[in-house]
């Protein structure tokens, strides 16, 4: 018996070659570190900490000099405003 990769099964086509995808992508991205940018330093300094250096929320906290569930509530509220920012990017660009 043959397994599914001897079998020559076509793999869907990579399509984030294309031009459009990589423009999105560049567009998304530039929405992004704007959204990010326009947070306060008390939104953003947990939102990179966390999501884009990937420490621990009790490491992010001490270094912040917070509690971990200040830490958590600040980052919650930078994601949200992140989202709203990269939701107004979207419909927009629709």
């Amino acid at each position: 018996m043959r397994s599914l990769d001897e079998d020559g099964a076509a793999e869907p086509p990579d399509t984030s070659h294309e031009p459009y995808a990589r423009v999105a992508h560049a567009e998304l991205k530039g929405a992004l570190a704007v959204a990010v940018r326009g947070l306060s330093l008390k939104y953003r300094a947990p939102l990179i900490l966390r999501d884009i250096e990937g420490l621990s929320t009790a490491d992010a906290a001490a270094i912040l000099g917070l509690s971990e569930a200040a830490l958590k509530s600040r980052l919650h509220r930078a994601r949200v405003a992140v989202r709203d920012a990269l939701r107004d990017h979207v419909d927009g660009a629709s």
